[in-house]
């Protein structure tokens, strides 16, 4: 099993991985946060501790836990360890932790790898909750959790002696619902940076006979220069499209690829509100429709749009879901004449 981000590998360990393992965990301000790991951390320990993991990786998928070395593709060298552990599938939970060698604190390592394995508990284990923690005294662990959406949810009172020091320490207990999930992700204007990938994105429509948003977007495959410029005039309400109103456009980025397309338009319209928007159809069922509103939102806001307006198809349950996970109160229904549609109307307000 093996997981890739921009910098880093998260991979299976083996037995080459010992002198690295004891490097990082042989250090009292990595294990005092680690309620399981010895201070000395000795070359016995790792071996161990990789036999263990080695011995797990060929359960297959009966396993219920995923132990990953933390691999920096830069030096080739083992920095850290991440994992998933306990996991239920048929409450569909897990839990896991992570550590990383104090050489590479601060730059962002943790986060990247903890990220990876968040997006790979959620899209490809199908989980719907991870539980984690932290021992009292350590609020960088939180910091870094509360950036994917973890929340407090209690604290287990004197809940470890801590093998490193000897300490008995308070365990918060932290939780993240897949519909909570913050995945690092942003907004932009389009770009000539994102060209092929919007490209991309397009083709992406034609694959699959979408002729409404291949259509929509195919200027882009013909002359991308031009594309650029109409959205720029659009955005200004210079040479609308009939029945349009100025809108401004933004690209959902994850990975530096262009995952998402969302339209804050300036004045409601009847039909279809002010935000409407759609996701790669090589990337939907992942969350991004829950976030590429959030965002959208925010923008719409900082326009100085108080109350936002969003319609769906009455049939669109899913549709509808994303809209009140983001706090959308229903309005009511209407029929869309131009659609030919029973549709639902929400509000969400700023504040």
């Amino acid at each position: 099993m093996t997981l890739e981000t921009k910098r880093l590998i998260l991979r299976e360990w083996n037995e080459n991985d010992v002198e690295d393992i004891v490097e990082g965990l042989n250090n009292i301000e990595v294990s005092k946060w680690l309620a399981f790991v010895p201070y000395p951390y000795t070359k016995k320990d790792a071996e161990e501790w990789i036999k263990f993991c080695v011995e797990n990786a060929k359960k297959g998928i009966a396993r219920t836990s995923y132990d990953f070395a933390v691999e920096l593709k830069s030096e080739r060298k083992v920095i850290g360890g991440v994992s998933l552990d306990k996991i239920n599938k048929f409450q569909e939970t897990a839990g896991g932790g992570i550590w990383i060698n104090a050489k590479y604190h601060g730059q962002g390592y943790g986060t990247e790898a903890f990220g990876k394995k968040i997006e790979y508990a959620f899209n490809e284990l199908k989980l719907r909750r991870l539980e984690n923690g932290f021992l009292d005294g350590n609020p960088s662990s939180f910091k870094m959790q509360e950036k994917f959406g973890y929340k407090i949810e209690g604290m287990r009172r004197k809940a470890f002696r801590c093998m490193a020091d000897g300490e008995i320490k308070d365990e918060y207990i932290t939780g993240l619902l897949k519909d909570e999930w913050i995945i690092d992700l942003f907004l932009i204007e389009p770009s000539k940076e994102y060209q092929k990938s919007f490209q991309s994105y397009t083709l992406a429509y034609g694959r699959i006979n979408d002729n409404h948003y291949f259509n929509k977007y195919k200027k882009a495959l013909e002359n991308f220069d031009e594309f650029l410029n109409d959205l720029y005039k659009f955005n200004k309400g210079i040479d609308l499209p009939q029945g349009r109103v100025p809108f401004s456009t933004f690209w959902l980025i994850h990975n530096d690829e262009v995952v998402g397309v969302v339209r804050v338009r300036h004045i409601e319209t009847e039909e279809t509100g002010h935000i409407g928007y759609d996701i790669s159809p090589m990337c939907r069922n992942k969350g991004y429709g829950t976030q590429i509103l959030r965002l959208a939102l925010k923008k719409a806001f900082e326009m100085g749009i108080k109350d936002a307006i969003l319609t769906c198809k009455t049939d669109n349950i899913a549709s509808r879901r994303v809209i009140e996970k983001n706090n959308g109160v229903l309005l009511g229904a209407f029929f869309a004449k131009e659609k030919n549609e029973d549709m639902y109307k929400f509000s969400c307000s700023n504040g």
